[in-house]
């Protein structure tokens, strides 16, 4: 503005009489404008002002004394921003770690800093340890005095106390003994592991198979080297981390796009695809594990064709859990061969260790000297005996199983709502309780604990911080009054919980400007 009003005031210093008194008015014109302008946006920020100021404002608070945050770890600065979030009683300080931060959010979250009681309750670090009871969903916690039963199982199908499952391991076991004598890349695999593979290519429709140590990892391993530099890769931003870390590794252009934003995903691919003569990947989780959501495989399979893309669906928690027989999301949307790559886990239906890749394309074999398989040691004889066994139950079972999950879910999801849960959504083996509040979930989760049920519950960084989630499940080892026990024994945790929190945490619906999942996934 003084700039403009300087070259207005050269302009006119050549002029006489009432040159001098235009001259004037001009000044006074543009003094009024900038002036309002100015008025305006202090008043009313641009957004990229307004965060550039508020990203300022909390690097203060996050870094005391201009501490180099280059000198900190992710999880680090994770923990100092939970801390800020949720306004703890303690100050950060200077070189504070998430060793010392997690205590102070525990203090916070349990409402309680005595270090013992921290030690007994916190659940995320380091863990908690439990004795693990042969039905399948009973644990006795150290440190307490009471049994619980278990609201919250990966174990969809019940399979880690299934007697055909375990006495297939034990024998295979006893024939072949335990271990690998080597990767599958210095030495090949047993009979026990090709059995697995022949049932995991059956099971998906698929010519091709390879398994890795773990779920992370084949996951991982899978997009980090499906995808070289000079391609790209579109991703939803709720994908699994695994896939986040593999598409880190490739070099290639990474787009994330909004969650179940399929519209979206097409004008990002008409502005990026064409700038990339290389491989394009979308890669979708089947089911999104902290939500609940059902990734729509029509939509998304639309704009792979139409852009030249290559779909990798990670089937994690829909192999079993999705589909009219369990067998993942093409069956759920009748779209058998629609995804060109399928990844997932050993450790969810399956009760096992380990993961898989299956496809067409002939890439999978090569999987083997890739270093997420070359240089690791992949599923032993018990693991890949589990593997073949649950499948093998899975395809006799025929449907029998999921169609008695869905009419449990449904029966749990109103027991919920009757003790006035109001946030639910639902999909296969998974029901989310979900709070507007960055850990009310957490706090929940520990109180249902001291009444005899233990859970998994969601807070930052694994849900966004606008809400924290009790992720339970459903599985075959459960009965109705078990679900209906705990649902009046939620909605009396939570009525206890409104002097803390508010009636509109523990009780109140989310806003659905920020909260579009809410219902049943697998009406959309």
């Amino acid at each position: 503005m003084i700039g403009l009003i300087d070259v207005a005031a050269a302009a006119g210093a050549t002029t006489v009489g009432g040159g001098l008194m235009f001259s004037h008015l001009i000044l006074f014109v543009l003094f009024l404008f900038f002036s309002a302008a100015t008025a305006l946006v202090v008043a009313h920020p641009p957004k990229f002002i307004s965060k550039k100021v508020e990203q300022y404002q909390m690097s203060k608070k996050l870094f005391p004394n201009g501490e180099n945050y280059r000198n900190l770890t992710h999880l680090d600065m994770t923990g100092r921003l939970v801390k800020h979030t949720i306004k703890t009683e303690k100050a950060i300080v200077p070189n504070e770690t998430m060793a010392t931060s997690h205590i102070h959010i525990a203090g916070e979250v349990l409402g309680n800093h005595d270090i013992d009681y921290i030690n007994k309750y916190w659940t995320f670090a380091p863990g908690l340890t439990f004795e693990q009871y042969n039905d399948g969903i009973t644990v006795k916690i150290q440190g307490d005095d009471h049994t619980c039963t278990l609201m919250s199982s990966l174990s969809y199908w019940g399979f880690h106390v299934n007697e055909e499952v375990r006495e297939y391991a034990f024998q295979k076991v006893r024939e072949t003994g335990t271990g690998n004598h080597g990767s599958y890349l210095l030495l090949g695999k047993n009979t026990v592991v090709d059995e697995a593979y022949e049932n995991m290519k059956k099971f998906f429709h698929r010519k091709y198979c390879s398994f890795a140590a773990s779920g992370f990892l084949a996951c991982m391993n899978l997009v980090a080297n499906l995808c070289p530099q000079g391609g790209i890769i579109f991703m939803d931003e709720k994908c699994h981390v695994c896939l986040r870390y593999g598409s880190k590794l490739t070099g290639a252009k990474f787009v994330k796009f909004p969650h179940q934003n399929y519209e979206a995903l097409r004008e990002l691919m008409k502005q990026y695809r064409h700038q990339y003569s290389g491989r394009s990947l979308l890669v979708l989780d089947a089911i999104y594990s902290a939500d609940g959501t059902i990734a729509n495989l029509p939509k998304a399979r639309a704009c792979c064709d139409d852009f030249d893309t290559l779909l990798v669906m990670d089937e994690a928690h829909s192999l079993g859990s999705l589909g009219k027989t369990g067998h993942g999301i093409e069956e759920h949307f009748d779209m058998v061969g629609a995804c060109d790559f399928i990844c997932g886990v050993f450790s969810k239906t399956l009760s096992s260790y380990g993961g898989y890749v299956v496809s067409d394309n002939p890439f999978v074999i090569t999987l083997t000297i890739t270093p997420g398989v070359g240089f690791a040691t992949g599923p032993h004889s018990f693991s890949a005996a589990t593997v073949a066994k649950g499948l093998e139950i899975i395809e006799r079972d025929n449907g029998k199983l999921r169609a008695a999950i869905d009419e449990m879910r449904a029966f749990y999801v109103q027991e919920l709502k009757k003790n006035r849960c109001a946030n639910i959504i639902h999909c296969g083996h998974n029901v989310f309780v979900s709070y507007p509040h960055v850990y009310a979930a957490t706090t929940v989760a520990v109180e249902m604990r001291k009444r005899g049920y233990f859970m998994s519950s969601f807070m930052f960084p694994s849900v966004p911080l606008d809400r924290s989630i009790l992720r339970l499940t459903v599985t075959p080892l459960m009965t109705k009054e078990i679900l209906a026990d705990f649902s009046k024994t939620l909605g009396e945790v939570m009525e206890s919980l409104v002097p803390r929190f508010g009636n509109d945490v523990m009780f109140g619906k989310h806003s659905k400007a920020y909260y579009d999942e809410i219902g049943d996934a697998e009406d959309r």
